[in-house]
């Protein structure tokens, strides 16, 4: 049975103004997705995605890590990688767009 976070995640839109979601995108462009919950060293639960995504005509292995933000009832990003190397904000931002390119106009 998978936990009502993952779904939460999976459901919830990336951008503001759009109604595209995290699962939605990471579906359409990622292969063996799979979806994790685990406690961090500061006791925060975080939900974590992993999968494989061809970016950049490379095939890379991709990790996003949501811990969820009470001050805006909102899971955020706090990591996201390709084969084990944390990206910077910009990067993370260009494969985000990536990620949802079939869905932005």
């Amino acid at each position: 049975m998978q936990d009502s976070r993952i779904d939460t995640v999976k459901e919830q839109q990336i951008f503001q103004d759009e109604s595209i979601t995290f699962g939605e995108c990471l579906d359409n462009k990622c292969t063996d997705p799979e979806w994790t919950i685990f406690s961090s060293t500061d006791n925060k639960k975080v939900v974590e995605f992993n999968g494989k995504v061809v970016y950049n005509n490379m095939n890379s292995s991709l990790k996003i890590q949501f811990t969820y933000d009470e001050s805006i009832s909102y899971w955020t990003i706090n990591y996201m990688g390709l084969n084990g190397t944390a990206m910077d904000s910009n990067g993370a931002a260009l494969l985000l767009n990536y990620l949802c390119s079939d869905y932005l106009n």
